[in-house]
């Protein structure tokens, strides 16, 4: 090859940087290393978008566009869903395609989704928040003002502990259910025996993302919010 010629990079290649070593008799030289090898154009993502706010009808939620690597300046665009109680059937929210959105009566017992497209000098790549929700109505004591996190190690055989909730009023009471879900975080489905506030990952979790269902009960209102995605692998 040519000095102007470049090596095609190998998938195995994707996630690392390249180094060259150019050698002679006696000495080795470390070339610069290269950006990050992706496997498509477009920058990575290197955490998912999150949503943040209280879930209730008339309150303002704030998309976060998540941490990007990219060649250059990134841009973000953002589209909002509203989806199923556990995601599943989504639809495409008009006209919301900014950062914020304020949750509306036909969100009331809905879900939502936040899709980023990232665009640098390469392209495009898209990611997606979690399901945020379920959205309370307008007239609800027991509201979450977020959701809630996990703590511990998202590999199989360890432990995950969801963190606590905070909301409008306190509960008398906190269940838990644990969903596995599909990567871009848009269906779930119970997990058999996931009703503790600790959870072990096993290896039917892996390549998928695991969200916590959060039930509190107080003074007669029920309120189901989802957690954060963990993903698995």
């Amino acid at each position: 090859m040519g000095p102007g010629d470049h090596e095609p990079r190998a998938p195995a290649d994707a996630g690392h940087v390249l180094i060259a070593v150019v050698s002679a008799p006696g000495l080795s030289v470390l070339s610069a290393s290269s950006s990050l090898v992706r496997t498509a154009p477009g920058p990575s993502a290197l955490a998912r978008p999150a949503i943040g706010g209280t879930l209730r009808v008339g309150e303002k939620l704030t998309g976060n566009a998540g941490l990007w690597s990219g060649g250059g300046t990134i841009s973000y665009a953002y589209q909002w869903y509203r989806c199923g109680a556990l995601g599943g059937q989504c639809s495409t929210l008009r006209g919301a395609t900014r950062n914020t959105y304020t949750q509306s009566v036909a969100d009331t017992g809905h879900t939502l989704g936040l899709t980023v497209h990232a665009t640098d000098s390469t392209g495009t790549t898209a990611a997606y928040s979690s399901l945020a929700g379920l959205v309370a109505p307008a007239s609800a004591a027991l509201v979450a003002r977020g959701q809630p996190s996990f703590d511990g190690l998202v590999a199989v055989g360890q432990e995950l502990r969801i963190g606590d909730v905070s909301y409008t009023a306190k509960p008398a009471s906190v269940t838990y259910a644990w969903l596995r879900c599909t990567q871009a975080v848009r269906a779930c489905a119970p997990i058999s025996g996931g009703d503790k506030a600790a959870y072990t990952v096993t290896k039917d979790d892996e390549g998928h993302a695991l969200v916590v269902a959060v039930t509190a009960v107080a003074a007669g209102e029920r309120r189901v919010t989802l957690s954060t995605a963990a993903t698995v692998g």
